[in-house]
């Protein structure tokens, strides 16, 4: 017998039998503690394009459940990106979520969290980023939203988010021909 099996048929304490074909029937009671209706949402943005090697970038990362169901277990997940050297993280819940309030880079992830996200409730993380000296291509800071286990996402195409980042380059013109002539005072 599977696990699923004597979950349905032990739930409600009583055995069902679907009219028809013998087949077992789910519990209403059951039905009613699997998360059926949840959309969890991803965004991220540092509200810059360019970053300079040794500075830092602080980025606000938001997860939302759009649906009418909770999402218990929600992982957020932010691999450290290349290019950054270290990164911390504080966090903030609506009223009815709940989570850990902060947290620094472990185990190649910029952010990992399991957070509990009743409907339509969010979590904003501000994670602040120490760009490496030594980077040289665009960083890009990926953000992920993973349902918790017995939670089915009705729309994944929403649950991961991005933001990149150009290395600033300075721009130096040499033989424009233009030249200055200032008096000193």
């Amino acid at each position: 017998m599977s696990l699923l099996h004597r979950l349905f048929c032990r739930s409600a304490g009583r055995r069902r039998r679907r009219p028809g074909n013998g087949a077992w029937a789910i519990p209403e009671s059951l039905e009613r503690r699997l998360a059926f209706d949840v959309d969890l949402a991803a965004a991220i943005q540092d509200g810059v394009a360019i970053y300079q090697p040794g500075a830092e970038s602080v980025y606000t990362v938001i997860i939302t459940n759009d649906g009418s169901d909770a999402a218990n277990g929600t992982r957020v997940v932010a691999p450290l990106p290349t290019g950054v050297a270290s990164a911390n993280w504080t966090a903030q819940y609506s009223p009815r979520a709940t989570g850990p309030a902060s947290g620094s880079h472990a185990a190649g992830n910029a952010v990992f969290a399991a957070i509990d996200l009743p409907a339509g409730e969010s979590a904003i993380f501000t994670v602040t980023a120490v760009v490496d000296e030594a980077a040289v291509g665009d960083v890009i800071f990926e953000v992920e939203a993973r349902e918790g286990l017995g939670v089915t996402d009705t729309d994944r195409g929403n649950n991961t988010a991005a933001d990149t980042n150009a290395r600033y380059q300075p721009v130096v013109v040499v033989g424009s021909g233009i030249g200055y002539r200032s008096t000193p005072t």
